[in-house]
């Protein structure tokens, strides 16, 4: 006599695991399937329900937009200029608003004291401690972002990096 294989089905929805769970009681009552291995697969799939009962509770994350501003600028412009460029680059998110995600930064550059601070710097090593040949070469430029990385986030480097550039005299 043939016996046929147990099979429980996809399990992608609470709606089937549930149908997988009355499966297999009911393998496990009509002795097609072993009890230890029916209760082992009942424990697997209550599990299962468990997860995706609260994957039901637990709301979607919100995507982040990130923005950085300088003395003077106004947050929510900022907030609404980066969700432009979001929504020119990913028009399935158009009709978002500002409060449809979670924003990263906000937090402040570089202040325009610090960014002068730097400028100064810069000029007096180029002219000091710098031969033409290394400042070609890029050595000063890659010491003022070394020093940048300590005091803004990373992805901000190269933005504070060009107003100091900007604050060099010429």
């Amino acid at each position: 006599m043939k016996t046929k294989q147990f099979r429980i089905g996809r399990l992608a929805t609470f709606g089937q695991v549930i149908k997988a769970l009355g499966k297999t009681i009911r393998a496990m009552s009509d002795g097609s399937l072993d009890s230890q291995v029916g209760a082992r697969i009942c424990n697997g799939l209550g599990i299962m329900r468990a997860c995706l009962e609260m994957a039901a509770l637990v709301p979607p994350p919100r995507p982040c937009l990130s923005i950085i501003t300088h003395e003077g600028d106004d947050a929510a412009a900022a907030m609404e200029k980066a969700l432009a460029e979001h929504v020119a680059c990913h028009p399935e998110d158009a009709g978002r608003t500002v409060e449809d995600f979670n924003w990263i930064g906000g937090e402040r550059g570089l202040s325009s004291r610090r960014v002068q601070e730097h400028a100064r710097w810069y000029s007096d090593a180029a002219y000091w401690s710098y031969s033409p040949n290394a400042l070609a070469a890029g050595a000063l430029d890659a010491e003022l972002r070394a020093i940048l990385r300590k005091e803004v986030s990373l992805e901000h480097v190269e933005i504070e990096f060009e107003r100091v550039m900007k604050a060099v005299p010429r």
